[in-house]
């Protein structure tokens, strides 16, 4: 078992590289790609 680095929850990681739970995992990947779309429209601007 895994420690989530969010929520510091025990979850069974689905691989070794697997980092947080199936909860965090969906608010961290939403604000990867929020990040990301800020960063193309800005470099779309210039």
């Amino acid at each position: 078992m895994k420690h989530c680095k969010v929520c510091d929850c025990e979850f069974i990681p689905a691989s070794n590289r697997q980092k947080y739970c199936a909860e965090c995992k969906k608010q961290v990947l939403q604000e990867q790609r929020k990040k990301a779309l800020i960063k193309y429209y800005k470099k779309l601007d210039n």
